[in-house]
């Protein structure tokens, strides 16, 4: 019973943004009534007894849990998660779905085989150019309609790997290079004329119903140098690094949220700008960890 009332609640976000978005529409206040209507019907006893999920985590600790004794010792709830836009916020970010996906233009081959359509050609020209993608894609722009309007920071840095063999020779060793000047940064609650101006690489960009696409143009991937036995292999990757805000003109919420458990508060001075090499950087998604 539990299980099966705390999936019905869970699948209101999981199956997509316009799913989700009436039930986070009733902002903080409305939420509170639903979700205990939700956990009345799954069998609030027994939820107890369910693996400790990110969702079940924020159930038990958060405001419709409550404290419990402990043999050894009590678990209190965290002060956050008893903040009730605090916690609201905490569960939207379980459902954000931040996903980034770098791939090979599938646009290309098709601009190559056909002709523009009139209106599109600037596209058109770009697509048949570009021959990397960036997909930068999330449940929120339909869940945080509450919260506020909704921009994208994303910064993006081109790597070049080199593998070449261990002193030894016994292994390959490889160490990567984030290119000098093959980066760039966008903000789109910038104005155009505040934002910085595009890389000749980026050749077109599309905002989607889930987020942004990106068009790159990539260089040819240099060749292999031969030293004697040995040899040295390059390859190119990408370091992405994208960051949602929902603002409402007194307050920002910036996504991905800290698991519910954590207490870590956003601080522009540390979490404000992407590092591109570390992964799983607080309060920003990367093309690894999403």
């Amino acid at each position: 019973m539990a299980d099966g009332g705390l999936a019905t609640f869970a699948s209101a976000f999981m199956v997509g943004p316009a799913a989700g978005a009436p039930l986070l529409a009733l902002g903080p206040a409305g939420w509170m009534i639903a979700i205990g209507l939700a956990l009345t019907l799954a069998g609030a006893a027994l939820v107890w007894w369910l693996d400790d999920t990110p969702v079940e985590e924020w159930l038990k600790l958060g405001p419709f849990g409550q404290d419990q004794p402990g043999i050894l010792f009590d678990t209190v709830r965290p002060a956050h998660l008893l903040d009730e836009q605090e916690a609201f916020y905490r569960l939207v970010g379980l459902f954000a779905g931040i996903h980034i996906q770098i791939e090979a233009n599938p646009e290309q081959a098709k601009a190559r085989n056909s002709h523009p359509i009139p209106g599109q050609e600037a596209r058109y020209h770009a697509m048949r150019e570009a021959n990397v993608r960036i997909q930068i894609a999330s449940n929120l722009p339909g869940l945080i309609s509450s919260l506020g309007t909704s921009q994208m920071r994303i910064g993006v840095w081109q790597r070049l790997h080199r593998s070449a063999p261990s002193p030894r020779g016994d292994r390959m060793v490889e160490t990567v290079e984030l290119l000098p000047g093959q980066n760039f940064y966008l903000d789109t609650s910038l104005s155009a004329d505040k934002q910085k101006p595009k890389p000749t690489y980026l050749v077109h960009q599309e905002q989607t119903p889930a987020g942004l696409d990106l068009y790159l143009r990539q260089p040819p991937t240099p060749a292999a140098q031969r030293g004697g036995t040995s040899v040295t292999l390059y390859r190119y990757s990408w370091a992405v690094r994208a960051q949602v805000i929902a603002d409402n003109g007194k307050q920002q919420w910036h996504f991905p949220a800290p698991p519910p458990t954590d207490p870590l508060r956003f601080n522009a001075g540390l979490h404000g700008k992407p590092n591109y090499t570390a992964t799983q950087q607080a309060f920003w998604a990367d093309e690894e960890s999403n």
